[in-house]
Formats: C-alpha cells, sequence, structure tokens
C-alpha cells in the first residue's frame, strides 16, 4: 500500500471507531457471511443502494477500509462535502457534460486499487434511490466496476443490503433547497426517502472475473454473476416475508 493510501486509512480508522460508537444508538445491524467479508486488498466491494448512509453501515461492519465512490453533486452538499473529504472518497457524475470528469475520476479508482486500496461501490448508482419505490427489484446495474475488475483482473466482493425493517416518509430537503445546490433535475424530484430501523448486511463469496473470457463478454459475465448473489439474498427475504 502507497504511502498517500496509508495515510488516508489512518483518517479512515478513526472515523470508522467513531461510526462504531453512533450506528448502535440509532440502527440495528445484522450482519451475515462473516466468513466472506474481505481482510486483505485491493479489492472493489460492490452493493445495492437503498439509503442515503450505506457506505456508513458497510464501513462500520467491516474491518478491512475502503475508499467509496460517491455521487459528485454530494460535493455541493453542506455536511456531505466534509463527509467526502474526511473519508478520503472518490466522486463520478453523469449525465452531459460529466465524461470528461469521469474519465479523470475512473483514473483515480484506477490508481488507488493499484496502489493497494479497497474500492466501495454502488453498482446501481441512485437510480434506485431516484426511483423511490422501495417495493421493486434492484434498479440496472452501471458497468464501470464492472469494466475495472475485467481490466485490472480485480476481485468483487458482494454484499446485499437487505431492509428487515425501515420507514418510508417524505424527503426531509424541500426542492428549493435542492435547486439552490444545483443537483440534478431528478434528484430535485425525488419524492420519498428510505430509512433504515433494522437492516441485514450480508457478506457473499468473492467473484472473480472469467479468465475465459474476453472483453465486452467478460464484463457482462461479471455484471450477471455480481448482481444474481446481491439479487438471491434480496429474494430470500421478500419470498421469507410473504
Amino acid at each position: 500500500m502507497s504511502p498517500r493510501q496509508r495515510l488516508k486509512y489512518f483518517a479512515y480508522y478513526f472515523l470508522r471507531k467513531i461510526l462504531r460508537c453512533v450506528i448502535p444508538l440509532h440502527f440495528r445491524v445484522h450482519i451475515k457471511g462473516r466468513k466472506y467479508m474481505p481482510k486483505k486488498g485491493p479489492f472493489i466491494l460492490a452493493s445495492n443502494h437503498r439509503y442515503d448512509l450505506d457506505a456508513f453501515l458497510i464501513s462500520y461492519a467491516l474491518d478491512a477500509p475502503l475508499t467509496w465512490v460517491a455521487a459528485d453533486f454530494l460535493q455541493r452538499l453542506p455536511v456531505t462535502n466534509i463527509l467526502i473529504w474526511l473519508f478520503g472518497m472518490l466522486t463520478v457524475s453523469k449525465g452531459k457534460g460529466s465524461n470528461y470528469a469521469n474519465i479523470r475520476n475512473i483514473r483515480n479508482i484506477v490508481t488507488c486499487l493499484q496502489e493497494g486500496g479497497n474500492i466501495g461501490i454502488f453498482t446501481e448508482g441512485m437510480d434506485y434511490l431516484i426511483a423511490a419505490d422501495f417495493s421493486k427489484p434492484m434498479a440496472d446495474f452501471y458497468p464501470g466496476f464492472a469494466k475495472i475488475a475485467c481490466m485490472l483482473d480485480m476481485p468483487v466482493y458482494p454484499v446485499s443490503i437487505i431492509p428487515q425493517k425501515e420507514w418510508v416518509h417524505r424527503y426531509p430537503i424541500p426542492k428549493a433547497i435542492r435547486r439552490l445546490f444545483h443537483v440534478s433535475t431528478e434528484l430535485q424530484e425525488i419524492p420519498l426517502r428510505n430509512t433504515y430501523l433494522s437492516v441485514t448486511l450480508h457478506f457473499g463469496p468473492v467473484i472473480r472475473p472469467d479468465p475465459k473470457l474476453r472483453g465486452a463478454e467478460r464484463v457482462k459475465d461479471m455484471m450477471e454473476r455480481v448482481r444474481n448473489s446481491i439479487e438471491r439474498k434480496l429474494r430470500f427475504r421478500r419470498d421469507s416475508a410473504l
């Protein structure tokens, strides 16, 4: 691990100690699949995304340090911009005019992994949160994590975030305030927000790029296997609730 990664992860460990004091006061977090939790990097951790604070819940549970990939617009919001800086998060954006910035940001993600760091990423981006229908299956996956994993021959650890008890309520930040910080139109229109009361983090076995495949076929295979791993545990939870 590079000296830069060591410095960043020293701060990460300190902040995680704070999380381990604060989170149990607000959430009941159950952890399954502990034997599959990654202990040594570099690796990519891939997860579904249902709640604003998912990254902090996973960091609370996991011993291995993570550099999270966050949405670029969060840097324009009070509090979250400080958290992004403190946790050393990397950002990506989408939409018109974002290609150049994302080339730079993707290079930063690749550099982090090449220096021995670990990346945490939400494979749906914020699409599930934007849809605000928390009874539906996961949104489509973005291929970026699979492309990077295949390019670097990097292991991917899937984790399913499974709410046991949750509260769906009106989005607490008024649209006028969201407009003030120039978030995208779709994010301005989010009507509902999901908050966990009790949640399970279910870690699955590591998934590696198939050495027999090449190019787009290899990336597609990686995406499908990661999605199936995450979705299988979510489906089990839904079926058990029937």
